[in-house]
């Protein structure tokens, strides 16, 4: 007897909270299908999409900022003989090392994002003076 009063209290609670459970799960399945569409890391060399390296490019303000293309030659050639897997694992292992390079060389924050299929930008925060002195 008690347990039915109590149902019948919070009977409209109980299926408007329940009707909502639809809209739960619909938000949900949304906010995942629009992450897997607004990605700012490539898959396969973990850096910047091209969008968020252009928006970065948009975003500089110190006129001393380098932007510089860096063009891997041959890749094409590399993905037909040895197979697009064996060149994907060649840029992931470049932009690793690129890495490595740029940290001993106290450039260690620069953004890094594919262009291109071969081709990829960097941002330096540096004069063109210094650039020329380390490359």
């Amino acid at each position: 007897m008690h347990f039915s009063l109590f149902f019948r209290i919070h009977q409209p609670i109980f299926f408007s909270s329940i009707s909502l459970i639809p809209i739960y799960v619909y938000y949900t399945v949304y906010l995942i299908y629009h992450g897997f569409q607004t990605t700012l890391i490539d898959p396969i060399t973990k850096t910047f999409t091209r969008n968020e390296i252009l928006l970065k490019i948009k975003k500089i303000k110190n006129p001393k900022d380098i932007v510089t293309l860096l063009h891997v030659n041959n890749l094409n050639d590399i993905n037909e003989r040895y197979g697009i897997a064996n060149g994907d694992m060649i840029l992931r292992t470049l932009m690793t090392e690129l890495e490595v390079f740029l940290e001993e060389h106290q450039y260690k924050n620069t953004p890094i994002g594919r262009y291109s299929n071969d081709s990829f930008l960097l941002i330096f925060s540096t004069s063109l003076q210094e650039l020329k002195t380390f490359f």
